[in-house]
């Protein structure tokens, strides 16, 4: 587990008014002088060459602060470095968050596969070693890198040693353990889906299985591997998205922090560093450091929640001033939340532009009046889920929301458009069927969001696509109790929720949920009958998210419960890059 440290947010708030917002002017240092090693750990041969790095500290870090740091890997298959745009370029933007940015210049290993990761291992050291001098904080020194350099920083992160307490060096003496790590687009396996040339580079032409497998950094995965951020679009061709899956799911199974950004296109450098999947990483990534009191508490700034709510009169059964206010209330006490309520009668059924373009979160409570949000209002939030990372946090029958079926509809066609991906697009047609909403579906019926293909000879391919129904085969509002089990502990959803808990009374209903796939299942919300049904669920859409917590029914006073409102504030706290 990662130290946690005091925000910084009163520091930097100091620092702008007594320094001056002018960044020091980077410096270039050797890290070997001269003597740089060659061989694996321990060996001691050595070569009459060196490694460098540029320091970029950031403007305005008051004197007895200390700032977060970030060792950059740039890219270029391990024959080349690519020290603009995925090296300097990353050290200013780092700099205008408060975040300083160390370019690493490494060694190329024409075939040494050592070379490199003793070159990033000494940066990480001599960053903790200078920490006083260039006012970082040690235990905040993370490692970022890109395509080749992305291989090379989770080779960092999962190839590291204390240091030599015993070294007369003092930079030997560090750790050469990153605090977090950050892979973009990055090559992580020496097997199939790796990429060719950067394996021969560092490996050379005729490696052992022994070498392969060393690293191949998902097989080298433990529980002591630093928490890790991976960004990767999904039509990267030189670099397939497999790479970032598999060092994904090696955290999940060793219980490693690690959140993966699937971006819908942008390939092998994101649409050459610009764009709208471009920022995206690099926002989520800024929220996920924040989020681990990794990063100046400056950068996120509060998260703007916008709380809807129909606002029906049965919701007085169980809530003084309506079930959205009531959950509005709760989340305005929460530090770092900026809060506002609206209902369906206000100007534009509560969801204008200006409203709508100063939320980073909307949290969605309806239930009887759910059609009278027109789909293109739907829409207008699904778009700036997809474009602008908002998160929509969907509650109860807030399934059959119209924002809800439309961000459903969404992430049903990028699924399809994803499973046909080998398809030229020329000859690829897709035909939509819609569902039938406010209709429960029947138990025997086929699940949806569902597909139908047909293939020609001359390589067109026909699909059909049924639209998910949002909803799910039975449900019962007789108010019975229920237990709801915690099934990921780590993911920020639960953060301070117990590993179950119970509700007196909620609507109940069954699986299956007429609904994409969800990327990831938090908890479930079981009954005495022994029927069950996923509660909390998460969908990547674009840069946002949906979040769909299920339990509740207006007359009953599930939002009187501490433990679900603490849920809804965790959804709240999410970004869209987590």
């Amino acid at each position: 587990m990662m130290p946690r440290c005091v925000s910084l947010l009163l520091c930097f708030l100091g620092g702008l008014l007594i320094a001056p917002l002018t960044a020091a002017e980077p410096e270039r240092l050797p890290l070997w002088n001269g003597a740089a090693p060659v061989g694996a750990p321990g060996s001691a041969e050595t070569e009459a060459a060196d490694a460098f790095v540029t320091v970029h500290l950031p403007a305005g870090t008051p004197a007895g602060t200390s700032t977060p740091a970030v060792v950059i890997c740039p890219g270029g298959g391990y024959g080349g470095l690519v020290t603009g745009p995925e090296g300097h370029g990353i050290a200013a933007w780092l700099n205008a968050h408060g975040i300083a940015g160390i370019v690493l210049e490494y060694r190329l290993p024409a075939g040494r596969p050592f070379v490199p990761l003793a070159d990033a291992s000494r940066a990480i050291r001599t960053v903790r070693a200078k920490a006083a001098e260039w006012r970082i904080d040690p235990r905040k020194v993370g490692i970022i890198g890109f395509s080749a350099g992305g291989h090379l920083a989770s080779t960092a992160a999962t190839h590291f040693d204390t240091g030599d307490a015993q070294a007369t060096d003092a930079i030997a003496k560090q750790s050469s353990r990153p605090d977090f790590a950050i892979l973009v687009y990055p090559v992580v396996t020496m097997g199939g889906v790796g990429h060719s040339g950067s394996r021969t580079n560092l490996l050379g032409e005729n490696p052992t299985p022994e070498l392969l497998d060393l690293f191949s950094n998902e097989k080298q995965v433990t529980k002591q591997t630093p928490p890790t951020y991976l960004a990767h679009a999904v039509d990267d061709g030189p670099v397939p998205i497999a790479n970032s899956r598999l060092f994904h799911e090696a955290c999940k199974r060793e219980g490693v922090i690690s959140r993966l950004l699937e971006l819908p296109s942008g390939g092998h450098g994101l649409d050459g560093y610009k764009g709208p999947n471009w920022d995206a990483w690099q926002s989520g990534v800024l929220a996920w450091l924040a989020s681990l009191d990794l990063a100046p508490a400056a950068a996120a700034g509060p998260r703007r929640v916008l709380v809807w709510d129909e606002q029906q009169p049965a919701q007085k059964e169980a809530y003084d001033n309506f079930l959205g206010n009531a959950i509005a209330a709760h989340l305005e006490k929460q530090p770092g939340l900026a809060v506002r309520s609206v209902k369906l009668d206000d100007a534009e059924q509560g969801i204008g532009d200006p409203l709508l373009d100063n939320a980073d979160v909307l949290v969605w409570w309806g239930h009887v009046r759910q059609a009278e949000v027109k789909p293109e209002a739907g829409r207008k939030i699904v778009e700036r889920i997809r474009d602008r990372g908002l998160v929509l946090v969907a509650l109860h029958s807030a399934h059959w929301a119209t924002p809800f079926i439309e961000a459903m509809n969404e992430r049903a066609r990028a699924d399809v458009h994803r499973a046909f991906a080998d398809v030229a697009p020329e000859k690829l047609s897709i035909r939509e069927v819609p569902a039938q909403h406010y209709k429960v579906p029947p138990r025997d019926g086929r699940l949806t969001p569902a597909s139908d293909e047909r293939r020609f000879p001359d390589g067109r391919v026909e699909v059909t696509l049924h639209l998910p129904n949002c909803c799910f085969p039975a449900y019962r509002t007789d108010g019975k109790p229920s237990v709801l089990e915690v099934l990921d502990r780590r993911h920020p959803l639960a953060a301070g929720l117990p590993g179950s808990f119970s509700l007196p009374r909620t609507e109940m209903y069954d699986e299956p949920f007429h609904v994409p796939k969800p990327d990831e299942v938090v908890v479930e919300e079981r009954f005495e009958d022994g029927s069950w049904f996923r509660s909390v669920m998460v969908w990547n859409l674009g840069r946002g998210k949906v979040i769909s917590i299920r339990p509740g029914h207006e007359t009953f006073p599930i939002f009187h419960d501490a433990t679900m409102l603490k849920l809804v504030e965790n959804a709240c706290r999410i970004s869209a890059g987590e």
